[in-house]
């Protein structure tokens, strides 16, 4: 069983006696007919009504003896359970917009954990912000919660990585197709297209300016150094073939329009396309 997965009704924590030394949240701190501690020792009385409504994987909402001095431990932190009861009452959800990436994880995993469907689709739209910084970590929680439209979002900032790097990531149902999304980027991409396209401007030259043709072709050598090494970086070719304003005047228009050939999108399957095939292949169906 998986470590987040709900605990079956026979395996819940028992009702414990609430000791005296807990503090109490701030938010839920009365009218509670539940009463739940944090991992931080913080009590939350909470409606039980409101999580039989709205929290649909919880496992204690069913299970709890109600009590006025019996708690129910749970394993997530009172910064997380303030956060995430918010989105089981019947009121503006809470603000996500300010939460720092692991914090914001931290919340996701918990409404995953309890399908509290409100909270899942609230983190999804603010895990989209971090999709550049945080590619891997993503993958992983977009992989292993089924959200495909955020996996396919992820996706290109990750197809360069070694498979290596993210084998143990992939679910096995998506490993075929991430394989050949994989390999397709490599065919096109990969390190002899690199040495290739990288080694024409060898033979250009500004027209007028010797230190312009010295800088470009020091720059690509860089370029290719960098992308030879991690082929991520082939992604966002705008970023990653950036150069000075300076240098893109028309005396360097063969090295200008060298780049602007680099970075033409290449006529590309999405993994979602693969992953579409695969599934037609495995059902018989003709993709």
């Amino acid at each position: 069983m998986s470590q987040d997965a709900p605990l079956p009704p026979d395996s819940l924590p028992l009702p414990v006696e609430a000791p005296s030394s807990s503090k109490v949240s701030k938010l839920f701190n009365s009218g509670g007919d539940v009463i739940f501690r944090s991992s931080d020792n913080v009590l939350f009385y909470i409606q039980q009504k409101y999580l039989e409504a709205n929290a649909e994987g919880f496992p204690l909402a069913e299970h709890t003896t109600k009590g006025v001095d019996e708690v129910v431990p749970l394993t997530e932190s009172s910064n997380i359970l303030e956060l995430l009861f918010q989105f089981t009452y019947p009121q503006m959800p809470p603000d996500l917009a300010e939460l720092e990436f692991p914090e914001l994880m931290e919340l996701a995993e918990a409404a995953e954990k309890y399908l509290i469907h409100h909270g899942r689709q609230f983190c999804l739209m603010r895990i989209g912000a971090f999709v550049t910084q945080y590619p891997l970590e993503i993958f992983a929680f977009a992989a292993e919660h089924d959200h495909m439209k955020l996996l396919y979002e992820v996706a290109p900032r990750l197809v360069g990585k070694p498979l290596s790097e993210i084998a143990y990531r992939i679910p096995s149902g998506l490993y075929i197709p991430w394989s050949l999304y994989h390999d397709q980027f490599i065919s096109n991409l990969g390190k002899q297209a690199i040495d290739h396209t990288f080694s024409q401007p060898d033979t250009l030259s500004c027209s007028n300016n010797t230190n312009h043709t010295n800088h470009w072709r020091r720059l690509v050598a860089e370029w290719r150094a960098k992308m030879s090494n991690d082929m991520s970086l082939l992604v966002d070719l705008d970023e990653s073939l950036h150069i000075s304003p300076e240098y893109l005047g028309s005396c360097c228009n063969a090295f200008v329009n060298w780049r602007d050939r680099v970075k033409k999108p290449k006529r590309t399957s999405s993994l979602e396309h693969f992953v579409k095939q695969h599934r037609a292949k495995r059902s018989g169906r003709v993709f």
